[in-house]
């Protein structure tokens, strides 16, 4: 019995996803580099035909991580006040999995980015990497400057120097493989601004 249109559409968009969320864990796991399409199959419980069947390739499906990253700034910008949704970013990015239980995008992002593995140009976030910083985070350092969370400046500016400062804590930490992240450390970035 053929499957009706609704059906098809339904069970292509859920192999998507299974193919989108077996490679986040790999890549986030084991690096972009590192994983292999048939890494990417194995994982999803899928053959590797099928994985071309939805992507061209290994950086195509690194680049749609597009949703994924606007689910997570949904999450980010929900907290009941902008200095947790600050603590969450970086949780989200700098802790390990077995600490969040989460494979952030942004994290695999950055590393393919510090490796070399993409360009700015290429990451299909909704804005410029360079200026996600000021886009994502200044509304909400504005937010707790008028809360009286954070010291006063432009909240663009402080937006830009947290983004940098995860940014570049999650470049250490993948070029000095030991190197870790806790929280204590992100306390200490959130202390920064307030």
């Amino acid at each position: 019995m053929a499957m009706s249109p609704e059906r098809r559409a339904k069970v292509s968009a859920e192999k998507h996803e299974m193919i989108q969320n077996a490679a986040l864990q790999l890549f986030d796991r084991k690096g972009y580099k590192a994983t292999t399409i048939s890494d990417i199959a194995e994982c999803a419980g899928i053959s590797k035909g099928l994985v071309y069947k939805y992507f061209k390739s290994k950086k195509d499906i690194l680049l749609s991580f597009q949703t994924a990253i606007d689910e997570c700034g949904a999450v980010i910008e929900a907290q009941e006040t902008p200095k947790e949704s600050l603590r969450i970013s970086a949780q989200r990015v700098l802790l390990s999995y077995e600490k969040t239980k989460y494979h952030a995008p942004m994290r695999v992002l950055i590393a393919c980015y510090a490796q070399g593995d993409i360009s700015s140009e290429e990451i299909s976030t909704a804005y410029s990497f360079e200026d996600y910083g000021r886009i994502q985070y200044g509304p909400i350092f504005r937010k707790g400057q008028e809360l009286g969370e954070f010291r006063t400046g432009d909240p663009e500016e402080m937006g830009d120097i947290f983004w940098h400062i995860i940014i570049g804590y999650a470049v250490q930490m993948i070029h000095m493989h030991n190197k870790k992240c806790t929280e204590k450390t992100i306390e200490e970035i959130l202390d920064l601004f307030c």
